[in-house]
Parts: C-alpha cells; sequence; structure tokens
C-alpha cells in the first residue's frame, strides 16, 4: 500500500447519532466530507464519488465482500436519545405493529432484536407514515383509545442485552482501497473532532439528553468494546434472517507499520 498521505472524501451518514463528528469534520483540512442518508453514503462510496463512507454497522457488516472497515474510528454508545421507540406497556402482549422510517433501518433492527429478547414480543413492521413522532422515534400503532406507555431506549436496551455499547456506524472503503495515508487521516480528523466536543457542545447550547449524549456519552472508538459489540450484531443479523450466514469477524485494514 502507498504511504502517501491523500485527503479524504467522505460521504457521512447523515443520522442524528452522528451530528456532531459531521459538523466538525466539516471543518477539517485533512478531509471533504458530505452528509447525506445511509444508502447514498454506500452507492457513492462503490461508484468511486468518494474514497471513504460513513456507514450504518448493519449495512457494513451484511457486505464484507464489498466493503473494508478502517481502524481505530466508530460511532457508538450506550444511550442514544436519538433512537428509541413508544410503545403501549406491553404486559401480555406477544406483538406490536411498529412503522419504521426508512432512514432508521437500524434502529429498526435493534428494535426487533431488544423487543424479541428482553421482552419476549414479535415487531410487526406497517407500512405508512406512522403517528408523529419526533426525530429519532419509531412509534406503534396502537389499538384504538390506547396510549403509549414506554419510551425505550434502544442503545440503553441493546448494553443491557450484551453488555456493550452498541455500535452505530463504521468508516469504510471499498474493498483493499484503504492506504496507509488514507487511514491516518481518517483516523486523525475523527479525534480531532472528538477533542472538539466539548467546544461544540457549548456553542450549541445543548441541554438535557442532548448535551448528556454529545458531552460524554458518544463514543468514536473502534477498540475491544466495540469489536465485541459487533461480533454480537453480526450473529443477530443472521439469526434475524438478514445474513445468509453469521458474518465474519469484521475486516478491519490494518495500517502496515513498516511503511509509516
Amino acid at each position: 500500500m502507498s504511504n502517501s498521505t491523500a485527503e479524504a472524501r467522505v460521504l457521512l451518514w447523515n443520522d442524528p447519532v452522528a451530528r456532531m463528528l459531521i459538523e466538525l469534520l466539516a471543518e477539517s483540512d485533512a478531509v471533504r466530507s458530505k452528509a447525506t442518508d445511509a444508502a447514498s453514503a454506500m452507492s457513492g462510496l462503490l461508484r468511486g464519488d468518494a474514497s471513504v463512507s460513513l456507514l450504518p454497522s448493519d449495512l457494513v457488516l451484511s457486505n464484507p465482500s464489498l466493503l473494508d472497515v478502517l481502524p481505530a474510528v466508530a460511532v457508538s454508545s450506550i444511550r442514544n436519545p436519538f433512537s428509541t421507540l413508544s410503545v403501549p406497556r406491553l404486559g401480555e402482549r406477544r406483538s406490536v405493529d411498529v412503522w419504521v422510517p426508512p432512514e432508521m433501518e437500524l434502529h429498526g433492527l435493534v428494535a426487533e432484536i431488544v423487543l424479541k429478547e428482553q421482552y419476549g414480543c414479535v415487531l410487526r413492521r406497517v407500512d405508512g407514515s406512522g403517528p408523529t413522532a419526533s426525530p429519532g422515534t419509531m412509534v406503534t400503532h396502537a389499538d384504538a383509545g390506547e396510549t403509549a406507555g414506554l419510551e425505550l431506549d434502544l442503545g440503553l436496551e441493546w448494553y443491557e442485552l450484551v453488555n456493550y455499547p452498541m455500535v452505530w456506524a463504521l468508516f469504510v472503503t471499498r474493498k483493499g482501497e484503504a492506504t496507509p495515508g488514507l487511514i491516518r487521516n481518517v483516523r486523525d480528523s475523527v479525534l480531532q473532532a472528538e477533542a472538539g466536543r466539548r467546544d461544540w457542545v457549548a456553542k450549541c447550547r445543548l441541554k438535557g439528553s442532548e448535551q448528556s449524549f454529545y458531552g460524554e456519552s458518544v463514543r468514536y472508538r473502534l477498540d475491544d468494546v466495540a469489536f465485541a459489540s459487533l461480533t454480537e450484531l453480526s450473529e443477530y443479523l443472521y439469526y434475524y434472517g438478514r445474513t445468509p450466514e453469521i458474518p465474519q469477524p469484521v475486516p478491519i485494514t490494518y495500517e502496515d507499520s513498516e511503511e509509516d
């Protein structure tokens, strides 16, 4: 692999979990970034419109033959105020009908898993726009006269299920196209952005759960804890019918130390 330092052209999944990163990377001199939806970030990467994309973790794990995962950096958290499911009191319920917005596919998968594994309840997806909800919230189609009784933080529910933070997104390249310079640019730019989180939170005047999330909860490291969470997600992708077999361990592309 070449050791040259190359500017990274980055497409970023425009999910609220990545908002701070999106805005801080826009100020970086080492990358040219653009926020877009997950499908466009994936297709743009494969077309060559970008050298790197930040994609939902389930999309990455489902396409190991197309993508290489960059080391060191990812987006994860235990709590996530932007990934919630409003449901009625479950009681003896064995299923709930849920509208999952297209941009929340990963969140819908997590909801499906935790409802089944934690509550013994099947999530049944329904069409339509669903009841009015705040961004980042999936809602059930409740029975007549029934009101929502629970709002589940899906990040916290995932943590209680597997004992690891949920990895929401990963930085990837097309298969075989990561270089040491590209890896360093993305890694260093993300870590620099992380260092500026307190100033960003203060500038945005965030309060409550948003202040706590962006100021403290969201993690930008692809470490052993994140990797363990991805291993759990790989198994659930298979058991919940998203992949024909359990995806192999995440194909991390490591920088060749001899070329540093």
